[in-house]
């Protein structure tokens, strides 16, 4: 069955589509479970049982409450998805091209084979994991104490810590890693990294020891940052 409604309501889930093709939905202020699965060739996504045609983009919306989201498909192809936990401590997942915020709360963001993915923690101590075929993909754990892992990413990945003590693992590859505010500890792993940690404060970074990897760290008025595993050091 095919939906072609303006808004539908399922349980505590509205689904509604604005412009053709573009589509919301729109959690609540309770622990919503929202699994969304795309058929890309047919261009339907499927929700509760209903399916909806005509499908380009999904924009999803936690709202309030601890909310799981799952939004996947077996390919992208020209449709694209946002998800938006708003508060509380979500669980949000995407398997293809778009971008994940967690929003405040204590959040766990899954986001592999993404195009040109994001993700974003928001406030809270986060998990952001990126993996799989993420091609350039975008990570910023913004405020609190984040876990950010690329280490399982086919691709080079920009991670930004954001403020807060951050643990970041960058992937194989030649990754640009910001440590931004806080303490953090950095592993560039495999490739030709450059990290910046040049930021007012300690900081322990491991590049992985290739050849060209290159951090930019902290050495002023007895602060020095703990640096190994790099061939280029710019202290400053």
């Amino acid at each position: 069955m095919f939906e072609s409604l303006e808004g539908r309501r399922l349980l505590t889930v509205t689904i509604h589509q604005g412009f053709p093709g573009f589509y919301e939905v729109q959690g609540d202020e309770s622990d919503n479970e929202i699994s969304i699965e795309i058929n890309p060739v047919e261009e339907t996504f499927s929700i509760d049982g209903n399916t909806f045609g005509g499908v380009q983009q999904i924009a999803v919306y936690g709202n309030g409450g601890n909310d799981l989201i799952m939004v996947s498909a077996p390919a992208s192809f020209l449709v694209s998805a946002s998800i938006d936990g708003g508060d509380g401590d979500d669980i949000l997942s995407l398997n293809f091209d778009g971008a994940v915020q967690g929003g405040p709360g204590n959040d766990r963001i899954y986001l592999y084979d993404s195009f040109r993915g994001e993700a974003r923690g928001g406030d809270g101590d986060d998990y952001i994991w990126i993996s799989g075929n993420c091609f350039d993909a975008y990570a910023d754990g913004e405020g609190g104490d984040d876990w950010i892992d690329a280490s399982s990413n086919w691709y080079k990945v920009f991670i930004h810590g954001g403020g807060g003590n951050d643990v970041i693992f960058g992937s194989n590859f030649g990754d640009q890693i910001f440590g931004d505010g806080g303490n953090d500890a950095i592993y560039g792993l495999g490739g030709d990294d450059i990290v910046y940690v040049r930021d007012g404060s300690y900081d322990c970074v491991d590049g992985g020891g290739d050849l060209n990897d290159t951090c930019f760290c902290d050495l002023s008025f007895g602060l020095m940052d703990g640096v190994s595993g790099f061939q280029n050091v710019f202290y400053g």
